[in-house]
């Protein structure tokens, strides 16, 4: 939990510009490397009504977006 808060502490400090370069590359690499593998599980777990897959598979991405394992 405490790696978690330092992520969301570090996204806020608007003094540092060059963590926002960091931040970006990560989005574009889980865009790249897991979006759509997680968008069709969130899709399928949604048709089923499955919120655990739903949950799941969202939380997998926010974490790899974060560089942290929740």
């Amino acid at each position: 939990m405490r790696t978690l808060v330092q992520q969301f502490t570090w996204l806020f400090d608007y003094e540092n510009y060059e963590q926002y370069i960091v931040f970006a590359s990560r989005v574009g690499g889980v865009f790249i490397n897991e979006f759509w593998e997680m968008e069709e599980c969130i899709s399928h777990g949604n048709e089923i009504d499955n919120g655990y897959d739903v949950g799941y598979c969202s939380f997998t991405l926010v974490s790899s977006i974060l560089d942290t394992e929740l």
